[in-house]
This record gives structure tokens, C-alpha cells and sequence, in this order.
């Protein structure tokens, strides 16, 4: 009853809608890995186009995780520069993370050297995507808070985990550490990763068609469900979803939504766009403690914990030789007989399996 009242008092406010274009990788799940890398090459030709052709196709989220890069350039290396380009000038944002990694099963530190990683070749890329995007992992680690603002992030956007908490948290709060002091602004992905996929579009027996009405409509239904948890008058539409291609015709869907819808008006941009416009509006969040285990909102594939056992095991064992074998050793080695520090094998080794941490892969 009180959200309802709530959302009485704001009826008369004009809302602003920040739309993601992004999409969702797993890089082998129902295919296998050089099958769907056939897509992303598709894909990334395709959005490297239309953001050359249509300035107002104004930035694209690509995920949240580097490897991809690495998948897409062992195939179109001649496109690295133009790639880089498009990261420098905001219109691709890439990282903060290596790979989107299943947090329950690696270790600690895995998820400490993937954003490390992750860092490293974005940077090399022209800029780090500095937003904790992680929407898909079964679930979170209550230690996340504080690994985030170890890379100077201060934010975490996520679709999975939330609990009963969720109807007083609603989908902006306070995500705190188990240390009481480090904390994110948590954004709850209301209706998912994938709430605003193929906005303006219907399918039909030839594919997908623009019909700017039916735009319209989702427009006006989807923001009827955001406005019953949002703290603030921004409300977030991802458009995007796993392994779907850029809507050449989004900024075309956007005008028309705007002249035709009189509650607000929808915006291009990224989560840094929605997360800035958030915290302008409000200080004041609902704060939350602890580790997201739940299924309320959408579910967890717990599944996940158990299948391939042997494949968790072959990971404990490589993470344990290289946290507590290879690196300690390497450095006495260094330190006491002047050897050379083997970082270029060890990264590639970190690289090499990390590769296997998200959870279609463990």
C-alpha cells in the first residue's frame, strides 16, 4: 500500500529514461565457443557500423567484460584501431571485468586478478567502463562491495540474488561490505538484463520488423512496472539481451516514442548516464548487508554448484597452484637468487582460467 501511495504522489512527474543499447556474451553455452564466436563477429561488424554511419546511435555497452575483445580481434585484428576509437570517444564502454565470473565458485583472488585484467585491457583499449556491471552471475558474494571499491568503483548493477529485501530495498540502495564501511550504489535490474530487448520491434515469420507503436507501447508498460520500485524519477531500460545485435533503428524508436509519450522522455546513454542522474536526485538509500542467495525476482540455476564436479576441481587446483605454488615461489626465487619474475606466463595462466569462471563454463 505505501509503494502504491508512492506512486500516486509522483504521478505528475515527468520521468527520464536512460536506454542501454548492450548486449549479453556468454561465450559458449548452447553452441560452442567458435560457433557463437561467428555471432560476435557478426554483431561487433554490425555495431562498429552503425556507430560510424549514425552519430546519434550515441554508445553501446559490451557487457561489462573484456575477453570478448580478445575473441573478436583474433578475428578482425585490421579493426583494432577503429575499435579503439569508438572506446576513447565514449561511444563503446568495455570492463570493468575479464570475464562476468560465477563469484561462488572461484576464489577470492580469481575475482580480484579478473577485474585486474579487465582493467589492463580496457586501458589499453582507450578507457575502463568504471560501473560494477555483473548482471547475469547465480547469485553475489557479500565481499563484492568492498572488491569493487578496491578498483575505485563505486557502483554494482546486478539482476540476480534479490530476496523478500528487495520490496523495502527497491532498485537503488546501499550495498554494504561485511567490513560496515565500504559500500555501493546497488542498482537492481527490475524485469532483468534484458527489460527493453528489441524495444520497437515485432517479430514476424521473416524476422524482425520496426513497428514505432508497439515501441510506444512497451514503453509505457514497462515503465508502469519500474516506477513501483524506483527511489527516483530515472528509470533504466536495457536494451539488449544474450547474444542479440545492435537495433539500427533505436534512435528512429526513440523520437517517436518521445513525441507520443506525455510521462516523460527517453534518453540514449549508459549506466554511468542513469547511475549520475540517480545520486543528482537522491543521497539517501535503504541499505542492505550480506551476500544476494535468493530467487525471488529471478531465478538462480543453483545447478550450477554441483554439475561437472570434476571441472570445479580441476579449477581449485589450478587457482591453489598458482595463489600458493607458482607466484610465492617465482617472488623468493626473485628476491633470493635473481631470478627473472615469470609475470608473462603467470598472467597467462590467470587468463587461461579465468576463461573458465563464468558459470556456463564451470
Amino acid at each position: 500500500m505505501a509503494r502504491k501511495v508512492a506512486s500516486r504522489a509522483r504521478g505528475d512527474k515527468q520521468w527520464t529514461v536512460i536506454i542501454v543499447p548492450h548486449t549479453h556474451w556468454d561465450r559458449a553455452w548452447y553452441l560452442t565457443f567458435e560457433q557463437f564466436r561467428i555471432r560476435l563477429v557478426r554483431l561487433t561488424d554490425k555495431l562498429l557500423n552503425v556507430l560510424n554511419s549514425d552519430a546519434r546511435y550515441k554508445t553501446f555497452v559490451f557487457d561489462g567484460q573484456t575477453v570478448v575483445l580478445e575473441d573478436y580481434l583474433e578475428i578482425r585484428p585490421e579493426r583494432e584501431d577503429e575499435l579503439k576509437r569508438l572506446v576513447r570517444e565514449r561511444r563503446i564502454w568495455v570492463g570493468p571485468w575479464y570475464v562476468l565470473p560465477d563469484e561462488f565458485l572461484v576464489s577470492p583472488e580469481a575475482l580480484v586478478r579478473n577485474l585486474m585484467v579487465g582493467h589492463k585491457i580496457a586501458s589499453r583499449m582507450g578507457r575502463v567502463m568504471k560501473v560494477g556491471y555483473i548482471p547475469d552471475p547465480f547469485g553475489h558474494v557479500a565481499q563484492l562491495p568492498q572488491i569493487l571499491q578496491g578498483f575505485g568503483i563505486d557502483s554494482a548493477i546486478f539482476m540476480r540474488g534479490i530476496g523478500d529485501e528487495g520490496e523495502k530495498l527497491r532498485s537503488e540502495f546501499w550495498w554494504v561490505a561485511p567490513d560496515g564501511k565500504s559500500k555501493v550504489l546497488a542498482v537492481h535490474q527490475i524485469g532483468g538484463y534484458c527489460n527493453a530487448v528489441h524495444l520497437g520491434y515485432v517479430r514476424t515469420e521473416e524476422g524482425f520488423r520496426v513497428d514505432y507503436d508497439a515501441g510506444l507501447r512497451r514503453t509505457r508498460e514497462l515503465a508502469e512496472r519500474l516506477k513501483q520500485y524506483a527511489t527516483t524519477s530515472v528509470l533504466l531500460f536495457n536494451n539488449g539481451c544474450d547474444h542479440v545485435e545492435p537495433q539500427p533503428e533505436l534512435p528512429d524508436i526513440v523520437a517517436y516514442i518521445n513525441r507520443n509519450w506525455d510521462e516523460g522522455k527517453l534518453r540514449i546513454g549508459t549506466f554511468a548516464d542513469f547511475l549520475r542522474l540517480v545520486r543528482a536526485e537522491r543521497a539517501q538509500f535503504e541499505s542492505y548487508q550480506g551476500e544476494f542467495r535468493s530467487g525471488r525476482y529471478n531465478y538462480l540455476l543453483s545447478g550450477v554448484f554441483s554439475a561437472r564436479m570434476p571441472i570445479k576441481q580441476a579449477n581449485h587446483r589450478v587457482q591453489t597452484l598458482l595463489e600458493r605454488y607458482a607466484e610465492p615461489l617465482s617472488a623468493l626465487a626473485w628476491l633470493i637468487a635473481d631470478r627473472a619474475y615469470p609475470d608473462a606466463h603467470l598472467w597467462y595462466a590467470w587468463r587461461t582460467l579465468m576463461k573458465n569462471h563464468p558459470h556456463d563454463d564451470i
